[in-house]
């Protein structure tokens, strides 16, 4: 995580982002990093529904035709050659002692990892009775004898 995106009512407190170990940012200041059809004017807008499609403060995205530099290979890359990067991710190496390895992008790690967090299991599983658990503190509970 590089930084936050603050999504929040636009007559709320203004955030103090040197709390945060990651700089927080509004809608408007992302869209001005990414959309290079925004520029920055007087109008800074917090209100993150107006620069939504129908806004008052909307504008249209432009995709960049100019090169970009790969973070993954370190080379010029331009929207054309989009394709041609996503293709070596998905590259298969061999070696001449037989082992094999594929290049994957991190996202498709993610998507095929075992844990993919809490799952709801609504109906599959017997609902139980709540029971009282522990009492105090985990230096001593109160069922366990006293350390002294």
């Amino acid at each position: 995580v590089d930084a936050f995106v603050v999504i929040a009512c636009p007559e709320s407190d203004i955030f103090d982002s040197n709390d945060y170990f990651k700089p927080l940012l509004t809608p408007f200041e992302v869209e001005l990093a990414f959309n290079s059809a925004r520029e920055f004017s007087i109008n800074y807008c917090l209100d993150f529904r107006q620069i939504l499609p129908g806004g008052e403060n909307y504008v249209e995205f432009v995709s960049s035709e100019k090169p970009d530099i790969s973070l993954i290979s370190n080379e010029i890359i331009n929207s054309e050659q989009q394709t041609l990067l996503t293709d070596k991710m998905n590259a298969l190496s061999c070696k001449e002692d037989g082992t094999v390895a594929i290049g994957k992008s991190g996202a498709n790690f993610l998507v095929n990892r075992s844990w993919q967090g809490l799952e709801q299991r609504i109906g599959e599983d017997d609902v139980k009775v709540a029971e009282k658990g522990r009492c105090g503190l985990p230096v001593g509970y109160d069922s366990e004898p006293p350390l002294h």
